[in-house]
Formats: structure tokens, C-alpha cells, sequence
């Protein structure tokens, strides 16, 4: 077997399965050495590669095995900390283990990585296909002693960011009220998901439908500084919220009746219907089409551009769609 079998490169969105396999490699690697290692987790853009190196060779006195991931790997450009990385992965330390992680494609990292990876330690997680989602949703509950109908399984799928530690945790917070065999609704799951989860792109997009400029900027700074609060994703999320819009825009301008719209595009739950009625009375078609053309120019600009300015893009970008209604910001006369 390769010497380099202790260095991995995890890319891709689906972070559940990322963590299953971390887990994987630290019961392997606590079964060899008999006590679990010493685990740290560090970021590319925070700190450099030459110290995660040095860690790396150096070990630890407190256990037989270091187990260190490294996230963001997109983000190591330089070159001195790619020669760094780079010989250490072509003669890593048998005593321990180095996780390289990226949520996103493997293409995005550094093709020196990519090539010093050995084939079999380079893995891609991709999200769940969309028919495989609620049907996962209902063999976890399932596993749990719940069962929900197939509706409120869609409408969870709405609330809840669609990577399988997040459709986890939403799952173990529904079984512990629903047990014996009791069946979930989607009333069920608007009283203790909607109403109890924590600040996300959903409750943002709450107060951007509301108008409530203040407070979606305070959401969007507690989401930025929450755990996985990775300014893409929170971008997707409220992209995937706004085409929906456009999209209940669209078929009611085409004289579908609003309750009709929502039931044909699975728009369930009191709440979530109440939002949207919001939505779609604050934003017209011209507006719901400006914001989606800023929201790509967003992205755009935040996978072009480095991570410190990746907040203020955002907080711009809120500020675009609530108060500009899409149109870009209006210039200074010379």
C-alpha cells in the first residue's frame, strides 16, 4: 500500500457524508493506535499551510496519532505554501493523518494537490438527487420509530438546508415528539421545525419578503457568523427561495389564482404561504427578475473573489433586493 494512504482529498457539497467518512478514519485510526488521536481542524485562509505541516511531522505527546482536517483547500494558492503541502503529502508522517477538505469541486483546488493525492484518497460527495430526498427523510424517521406523510417530507425538504447532517438533525429533533409509530403532518412540522429552528436563509428570506431591511441584515450577519455559514451556500439558498417566487410570480400574472399557484409549486404550510403572499405582493416581475440578475453577479463575485469580501457582497446584495428591488445601486453625478 501506498505511504501516502493517510492523506485524503474530500470534496464536494454534501457535508454529511463527509463527516461519516471523517468518522471513519478516526475509528481507524484510534483501532491502530488504541486511544483516539489528537484531532484539530483548521482553514485554509486562516492559517497557513507550513504550520499544519509542522503539526503534521511533529506529532503530539498525548496520543499515538494526529488526525488534522484542513478546510477550504481551494483557498492554498501561494507557492510556497503548495511546496510545503505538496512534499508533505508525497512523504507524509505514519503517524498521522491529514483530511483535506472543499465544498467545492475538486477542479477548484490546486491541481499540484490534486495530482500528489493518490487516486483512491480523492472522494466526491455529491448532494442527494432530488427524488432521493424525501424518501431518505422517511427511512431516517422510520428508524426512528416516526412516520410522516409524503407532504410534510416535501415541505421539511423546504425548510431545511437538503445536505444530511442538517435533514439529521431536523429528523432527531422530530423524533423525539413523534414515537410509537405516530404519524408527522405538515401542520407538525411548521409547529416544531418552522417555529423553532435557528437563524437561516429561511427565516431571512421571511424578513426580505416582509420588507424588513433592519432585521434581515442582523439575520444575515448571525447566519454569516453561525456554523456553516459559507457566504455560497447562504447565497443558494436564498436564490432557490427567489426563483420559487419568480416562479408563483409568473403563474400568477398568467391569472392562476394564487392558493392555486402555491398548491401546484408544493408551497405548504400556513407560514410559508404567508411569507410568500408577502413576497409577492412587495415584488413585482420586473423586481423578481432584477434580483435574480444580482443574485448571479453575487455569485459570481464570491467565487472570484477572496473571503473577506464575501460579507459586505452579501450585506450589498440584500440591500440591492430590498431596497433597489434589483436595480443596481444608483451612481453619483460627477
Amino acid at each position: 500500500m501506498s505511504k501516502r494512504r493517510n492523506v485524503f482529498l474530500l470534496s464536494g457539497p454534501e457535508n454529511g457524508d463527509k463527516k461519516e467518512f471523517i468518522r471513519s478514519l478516526i475509528a481507524g485510526a484510534e483501532k491502530a493506535g488504541g486511544a483516539p488521536p489528537d484531532r484539530h481542524r483548521f482553514y485554509a485562509f486562516e492559517t497557513p499551510a507550513r504550520e499544519v505541516v509542522a503539526l503534521l511531522r511533529n506529532g503530539t505527546l498525548f496520543a499515538p496519532h494526529v488526525l488534522i482536517e484542513l478546510h477550504a483547500a481551494e483557498e492554498i494558492k501561494k507557492k510556497d505554501e503548495l511546496e510545503a503541502l505538496v512534499e508533505y503529502i508525497e512523504s507524509p508522517s505514519d503517524a498521522a493523518t491529514l483530511v483535506l477538505v472543499t465544498d467545492e469541486t475538486e477542479s477548484r483546488v490546486s491541481k499540484k494537490i490534486v495530482t500528489a493525492v493518490p487516486p483512491d484518497n480523492k472522494k466526491t460527495f455529491w448532494e442527494m438527487f432530488d427524488n432521493q430526498k424525501a424518501a431518505w427523510v422517511t427511512a431516517y424517521l422510520k428508524r426512528r420509530g416516526a412516520r410522516i406523510e409524503a407532504g410534510a417530507a416535501e415541505f421539511l425538504l423546504e425548510l431545511v438546508e437538503n445536505y444530511t447532517d442538517d435533514l439529521a438533525a431536523e429528523c432527531d429533533k422530530l423524533a423525539l415528539f413523534f414515537v410509537d409509530g405516530a404519524i408527522i403532518t405538515v401542520d407538525d412540522i411548521e409547529r416544531y421545525i418552522y417555529h423553532t429552528k435557528e437563524e437561516n436563509v429561511f427565516t431571512l428570506f421571511d424578513d426580505i419578503a416582509a420588507g424588513e431591511f433592519s432585521d434581515a441584515l442582523e439575520k444575515l450577519q448571525t447566519i454569516l457568523l453561525g456554523a456553516g455559514g459559507h457566504p455560497v451556500q447562504i447565497l443558494a439558498g436564498i436564490i432557490w427561495q427567489i426563483r420559487r417566487l419568480y416562479d408563483l410570480v409568473e403563474l400568477v400574472h398568467a391569472n392562476t389564482p394564487v392558493r392555486d399557484a402555491m398548491t401546484k409549486l408544493n408551497i405548504r404550510g400556513k407560514r410559508n404561504q404567508a411569507t410568500y403572499s408577502a413576497a409577492l405582493k412587495r415584488y413585482d416581475r420586473t423586481a423578481v427578475r432584477g434580483i435574480l440578475a444580482a443574485a448571479a453577479e453575487c455569485d459570481a463575485f464570491l467565487r472570484t473573489n477572496r473571503p473577506a469580501l464575501h460579507a459586505a457582497a452579501l450585506h450589498n446584495f440584500v440591500y440591492r433586493t430590498m431596497i433597489r428591488h434589483g436595480e443596481p445601486a444608483a451612481t453619483p453625478a460627477p
